[in-house]
């Protein structure tokens, strides 16, 4: 398990089914600290900016969707075990 600098999980990682349902999402950030910043930055329009930068850099598009790749692997294969 990593932890922050002030001792908490960083990320959690929960099963994607929760009563035989879909969960939003197996990866939950943990430390408060980590999202508080993220939420400034969110805020501030970092979000916008990075869909932006991507959206005119191939290379950019190209490792977004190899996450997106992995991303769907790591849930499907943690609903099969």
């Amino acid at each position: 398990m990593v932890r922050c600098s002030h001792g908490y999980p960083q990320v959690l990682r929960v099963r994607p089914l929760i009563d035989g349902k879909p969960f939003p999402t197996p990866y939950w950030l943990w430390c408060l600290h980590l999202v508080r910043d993220v939420d400034r930055l969110e805020a501030d329009g970092w979000i916008d900016r990075l869909e932006r930068r991507m959206s005119d850099d191939p290379w950019l598009q190209a490792v977004m969707n190899e996450a997106h790749r992995r991303y769907i692997w790591q849930r499907l294969t943690t609903l099969m075990a």
